[in-house]
């Protein structure tokens, strides 16, 4: 069962990087290159962690704690670079733990 579970979850995060390309090329075609770089920078803070996942979790609960832990990381950076005046890397920071957040939130619906 929890095979099932952590692909479930893994499948999630993929939709949820995948919304976050077409995102980034709906910006782009706008002209709106800002926000196309704040969707592109979270979709490959989730890339990266459905790579962690893949090899180092093996149950949900594994990759709810190390969710956890990278929100808490990316929250943290953010007020550190906003405290530094690093505005725009403070709004990369934002932008990876908002996705995480939504993820965290997708798991909690599809329980």
């Amino acid at each position: 069962m929890e095979n099932k579970d952590k692909q479930r979850i893994l499948d999630l995060m993929s939709n949820t990087a995948r919304e976050l390309g077409v995102s980034a090329d709906w910006y782009d075609t706008q002209h709106a290159q800002g926000l196309s770089e704040l969707c592109r920078y979270a979709q490959k803070t989730v890339c990266d962690f459905i790579e962690v996942v893949g090899e180092e979790c093996n149950t949900p609960d594994e990759i709810d704690v190390m969710l956890d832990e990278l929100k808490y990381e990316y929250f943290n950076r953010y007020k550190y670079l906003q405290s530094e005046h690093f505005e725009h890397l403070a709004e990369l920071a934002l932008s990876a733990y908002m996705s995480l957040g939504d993820i965290t939130m997708l798991i909690e619906l599809n329980k």
